[in-house]
């Protein structure tokens, strides 16, 4: 069975199972089909597909990580958090400093297409314009070729980490 960390409801908001209410429709933020909210005492609490589900695990972690991030950034543009703070590591050294977004960042944008046509996973943009950019990976990470067409600094986040800690 194919376990769903996080679920949307009617108005596209995300909920962790924990959070979520009995009783209320959840929705896949991959596929956008109805998922049951699994929480008894045995098993952690969790969303589930119904049995004639066509989603995979890849899909479902990376739509639901770039959903967090925004919703992450979001709340911080609102005033309900701080700002997200990234964790990156130095490739030569391989210290890691905590860095916290800019705060010139207004807003992240899913699925943004770029002047030259690529597709950002999330565009953290000011003014319309894009800032940088948030690349998710599950299975494959970007390869040299994307890198260098992005034509704009990017990051790259696991998605399972973001699942568990969107930002540290």
């Amino acid at each position: 069975m194919l376990l769903i960390p996080f679920a949307l409801d009617e108005k596209n908001r995300l909920y962790s199972p924990q959070d979520a209410q009995k009783g209320k429709s959840y929705f896949c933020p991959s596929c956008r089909k109805p998922v049951l909210l699994r929480r008894g005492d045995i098993k952690a609490a969790h969303f589930a597909h119904k049995a004639d589900a066509a989603c995979s695990q890849e899909t479902v972690v990376h739509e639901t990580a770039k959903l967090l991030i925004q919703k992450t950034i979001r709340d911080w543009k609102s005033g309900y958090s701080g700002a997200p703070i990234v964790r990156r590591e130095c490739s030569v050294c391989f210290s890691t400093a905590d860095q916290p977004l800019p705060e010139k960042v207004e807003d992240a944008v899913l699925e943004h297409r770029l002047p030259n046509g690529l597709i950002a996973d999330v565009a953290l943009v000011t003014d319309n314009t894009v800032q940088a950019v948030i690349e998710i990976r599950v299975t494959h990470a970007v390869d040299a070729d994307k890198a260098s067409r992005l034509q704009t600094p990017f990051i790259e986040l696991d998605g399972n980490e973001v699942l568990s800690d969107p930002f540290v």
